[in-house]
């Protein structure tokens, strides 16, 4: 019987290596793709060693058209069960001092990578009449803010395009979730410069969640059906969307505090 094939990009650390580690655990095989080679290749020698899997890994650059439409081909050969779309990008340049070239490679990576890749996988997922899609945005996605300009909005397609994504499949037996984190412990903060101060302490109405409990969210959100797009925010209470986005029965917003809604 063969094994189910879970894509995860953006695999080295953070999110996308806790979603790695999850399906590992599950059973799956995978195929990871990152940008640093050691640290890629030691992650993948560990799950086959600790889970008994096969792990391939995939050392490229998103931004790449040549390397990205190679990957892409790769995988739709393949019966992909899962894909999580998770790497990505910050920077701590405002728009209009950063270089445009920084700002066009965080949308060839936030969009046009994950739309290439969702591309690829929907015609064998819907051949095999199941698959998920997971698409890691933001909860940025909701709120613009300064020096956020183009992660703001690239998030907020990558929200937008998933929402509208399920709606596509709906029937299919493929689901298709937009993963919104808020406050998570990774390296993302560090790499903006925030230090490694910013993400280690909660403070009022805000708490920081480990990527572990993030991902278990995510696939517990999934196995009961929930909406396409999930808003799993770090503040303890569910922060004001617009009136349409709260009114919409598309959003999930759970509360950190609430016993039922912890990932488990």
């Amino acid at each position: 019987m063969e094994k189910h094939i879970a894509v995860v990009t953006g695999a080295s650390s953070g999110i996308g290596r806790a979603f790695a580690e999850e399906y590992a655990r599950r059973g799956y095989d995978l195929i990871l793709t990152g940008r640093r080679t050691g640290v890629l290749d030691s992650f993948s020698a560990e799950l086959r060693e600790r889970w008994n899997t096969s792990v391939e890994t995939a050392i490229f650059d998103l931004s790449d058209p040549e390397e990205l439409e190679l990957f892409a081909g790769n995988i739709a050969a393949r019966r992909i069960s899962v894909l999580v779309n998770n790497a990505g990008f910050g920077s701590p340049r405002a728009f209009s001092v950063d270089t445009y070239e920084n700002q066009v490679r965080m949308i060839k990576v936030h969009v046009e990578a994950v739309v290439r890749l969702c591309h690829a996988v929907l015609p064998g997922m819907r051949e095999e009449g199941e698959g998920t899609i997971i698409n890691v945005s933001s909860l940025a996605s909701f709120f613009p803010a300064p020096l956020d300009a183009l992660y703001s909005g690239t998030k907020a397609f990558l929200t937008r395009f998933s929402e509208a994504l399920q709606l596509e499949q709906s029937g299919t037996g493929i689901r298709v979730q937009a993963l919104c984190p808020g406050f998570i412990r990774t390296e993302f903060h560090e790499r903006l410069g925030l230090g490694k101060e910013f993400n280690r302490k909660s403070s009022g109405i805000f708490r920081w969640m480990e990527p572990q409990q993030l991902v278990r969210a995510s696939l517990k959100a999934l196995n009961r059906r929930r909406p396409p797009v999930i808003v799993r925010a770090g503040p303890l209470l569910p922060l004001p969307l617009s009136d349409s986005q709260t009114r919409s029965p598309q959003y999930y917003l759970p509360q950190h505090g609430r016993p039922h809604d912890e990932p488990g």
